[in-house]
C-alpha cells in the first residue's frame, strides 16, 4: 500500500519527471491549431475582447493566461509551449495521485506512463489538465464535510473558466457519486439533506468564480455572445467540422501494409469501449456481490466523467480528438487494472504462474498497443504510400507531435529563422515559411492586414501581421448575415494582401463540403471578384487586391 506521503512524494517526481520529458521537445515541430489560439491572444493583447470583438467557442481562460504570460516573459511561442509542458506534468502527476489513493498500488505509475506515451496535440492539454484537477478535487470532497465543498466548487470553477465542459463532466460525475453513497446509507438519518447541502455548497463555490467573470463579460458587452458561443455555436462548429468514426472492419483489404500501421489506430479507436464495458462490468459485480468499498464511489465518478468526454471523439473523429478524450480512458484504464490485479490475489493465491501472467497481460496490453499504433502513425506521416493507405480506411492520423519526444523529432532537423518561433521544423517547412516571411517583408509591414483562408492561421503571430476578419479561420457554416460582415472587414480593413490555401478534399474521411470552394462558396467568389493572383509559395496561392 502507498502512504499519504510516498503519495505526495511519488506525484511530485512524476510531475518532475514529465516537465523534464515534455520540455525535450517543446522546441519541435509546428502545430497548425495553435494558430488558432494565438490569434486570440494577440487580439487580446490589442485591446479587443473575446466574443464581442471576436469569435471563439472555448472558454476565455487559456487565452488570459497566454497574454499574461506573453506580457511578462516577451511574446515568443516557447512562452506558450512551456504552459503546455507545465499542464501536461500536471496531469500526468494528478494521474498518478488519483489511481494511488483510490487503489494504494504503485500500479499508478501506469496511468501517467500511458500519457506520456500517447499525449495528444499541445493545445488540447488544457481539456485533460484542468480536467483531472476538477475530478481529483470532487473525488478527494465525497466524504468530506459538506462546507469543505465551498473550496471544491473554487477549484472547479477556476477549471471552469478555462474549460467549461471538464468542469460540468467532474460536477455531474461528483453529484452521481453523492447519489450513490446516499442510497448506500438508507436508514441513516438525513442523508438526502446532506447531498443537498453539499451540492448547494458545491454550486456556492462555482459561483464565486463563475460570477464576477459573467459580471464582467456583461459590462463588456459581451455575455450574450459568450454564453452563445460557447454553447449552440461550439455545438455548430462540431457537427459541421465532423469526421465520421473509424469502421472497424478494413476497406482495402487485409495485406501487409494495414496490419502492421492501419491497424493499430483503428484499434485505438475501439479502445475506448473496451475500457467503458470493463468497468461497467466491474461496478456492476461489486454492486450486485453487495461488495460495495469506499473506493469504488470515486471510480464510478471517472467513469462517469470519461464516459462524457468521449463525446469529443465521437462528433470529431480524427487522431487529435481521440487522443483528446482518451485521456480519461488511460486513467480509467488504470484503475481497471490495479482493482483486478488485486481481485486477482485474492481469488488465485494457488495459481501464482496463471495470476503474474494474467497481471502482466493486464499491465501490457494497453501500452503496446499504444506503441504499436505510435509506430503506425509515424510510418503514415513520414511515407506518402502508407499516409493513402490511411486516408482510404477512413483514419485521420494528423501530425507526430502526438506521440512523444522521438517521433516529433524525427525529420524536424531545422531551426526556424523566426524570432517569435525559434523551434525545430523539417527542412521543407523551414523553407516555406522563410519564403513566405521574405514575401511579407517586401510587400507588407508589421501591423498590417493580411487574410490567411482557410488556414495557415499562424501566419499572424509568425510575423507580426493582422487578421481583418473576427474569425481565425473561417468557419465553416456561417450564416448569410456573418459571411456578409466577414466580408464587409476584409474590406474595412483595406486588405491588400489574401494568402489562400486549399485543404484536401476529406470525403475518404467521411468529412462532407471539406473544399473552401464548397463551404464558403459566396466568399470565396468575392475574393476572386475582388482579388488576383500575383504569386503561388508551395500550396499557398498569394492574391492582391484589384485596383
Amino acid at each position: 500500500m502507498i502512504s499519504r506521503r510516498a503519495c505526495l512524494i511519488g506525484g511530485l517526481l512524476v510531475f518532475a519527471a514529465a516537465f523534464i520529458y515534455f520540455a525535450s521537445y517543446a522546441g519541435y515541430g509546428l502545430a497548425y491549431d495553435e494558430g488558432y489560439l494565438l490569434d486570440g491572444v494577440e487580439r487580446l493583447m490589442d485591446g479587443q475582447l473575446i466574443y464581442r470583438d471576436f469569435h471563439h467557442t472555448y472558454a476565455p481562460g487559456r487565452f488570459y493566461a497566454v497574454a499574461a504570460a506573453f506580457s511578462l516573459f516577451g511574446k515568443n511561442i516557447m512562452v506558450e509551449r512551456y504552459i503546455f509542458v507545465f499542464l501536461q506534468a500536471l496531469k500526468c502527476s494528478l494521474a498518478f495521485t488519483i489511481v494511488a489513493a483510490l487503489t494504494g498500488s504503485w500500479l499508478a505509475l501506469l496511468a501517467p506512463m500511458m500519457l506520456m506515451l500517447a499525449p495528444g496535440p499541445w493545445h488540447k492539454v488544457f481539456f485533460s489538465s484542468l480536467g483531472f484537477l476538477a475530478l481529483y478535487v470532487m473525488i478527494r470532497s465525497l466524504r468530506s464535510p459538506p462546507r469543505r465543498l465551498i473550496l471544491t466548487g473554487i477549484v472547479i470553477g477556476i477549471c471552469a473558466v478555462f474549460r467549461q465542459d471538464v468542469a460540468g463532466f467532474a460536477v455531474i460525475g461528483g453529484v452521481i457519486g453523492m447519489v450513490i453513497d446516499a442510497l448506500a446509507k438508507r436508514g441513516q438519518g438525513k442523508v438526502w439533506r446532506d447531498v443537498a447541502a453539499r451540492v448547494a455548497f458545491l454550486a456556492l463555490g462555482i459561483a464565486i468564480i463563475g460570477i464576477p467573470v459573467l459580471l464582467f463579460f456583461h459590462f463588456q458587452g459581451a455575455l450574450g455572445p459568450m454564453l452563445r458561443k460557447m454553447t449552440r455555436e461550439g455545438m455548430i462548429d462540431n457537427m459541421t467540422n465532423r469526421v465520421a468514426y473509424p469502421s472497424i472492419t478494413a476497406v482495402g483489404g487485409l495485406d501487409r501494409a494495414y496490419l502492421a500501421h492501419v491497424l493499430p489506430v483503428r484499434l485505438l479507436f475501439y479502445l475506448p469501449f473496451a475500457v467503458y464495458a470493463l468497468a461497467l462490468i466491474m461496478v456492476t459485480k461489486r454492486a450486485a456481490g453487495r461488495r460495495w468499498t469506499a473506493n469504488m464511489t470515486p471510480f464510478v465518478v471517472v467513469l462517469v466523467a470519461g464516459v462524457m468526454a468521449f463525446n469529443q471523439s465521437v462528433w470529431r473523429s480524427d487522431l487529435g480528438h481521440l487522443l483528446q478524450s482518451m485521456q480519461y480512458v488511460l486513467l480509467l484504464a488504470t484503475l481497471v487494472v490495479a482493482f483486478a490485479s488485486s481481485g486477482l490475489e485474492g481469488r488465485w493465491k494457488a495459481r501464482r504462474r496463471l495470476k503474474s501472467a494474467a497481471r502482466l497481460g493486464l499491465i501490457f496490453v494497453i501500452p503496446a498497443l499504444l506503441v504499436w499504433a505510435s509506430v503506425g502513425i509515424v510510418k503514415g506521416v513520414t511515407d506518402t504510400e502508407t499516409m493513402k493507405r490511411f486516408y482510404r480506411e477512413g483514419v485521420s492520423i494528423g501530425d507526430t507531435e502526438y506521440l512523444g519526444s522521438i517521433a516529433v523529432r524525427l525529420g524536424n532537423d531545422t531551426r526556424l529563422g523566426l524570432e517569435r518561433v525559434p523551434v525545430r521544423v523539417t527542412p521543407g517547412q523551414a523553407r516555406f515559411f522563410t519564403v513566405l516571411g521574405d514575401y511579407l517583408d517586401r510587400h507588407t509591414s508589421p501591423g498590417d492586414y493580411v487574410l490567411a483562408v482557410p488556414q495557415l492561421q499562424m501566419l499572424y503571430f509568425f510575423y507580426d501581421r493582422r487578421n481583418p476578419t473576427r474569425y481565425a479561420h473561417y468557419r465553416r457554416g456561417l450564416d448569410p448575415g456573418e459571411e456578409a460582415r466577414y466580408i464587409e472587414d476584409i474590406g474595412a480593413h483595406e486588405t491588400e494582401y489574401i494568402f489562400l490555401t486549399e485543404p484536401f478534399d476529406g470525403g475518404g474521411l467521411g468529412q462532407t463540403k471539406q473544399s473552401f470552394g464548397e463551404y464558403a462558396v459566396r466568399v470565396k467568389a468575392w475574393i476572386l471578384e475582388n482579388y488576383a493572383p500575383v504569386d503561388r509559395i508551395g500550396s499557398v496561392q498569394i492574391l492582391r487586391r484589384k485596383p
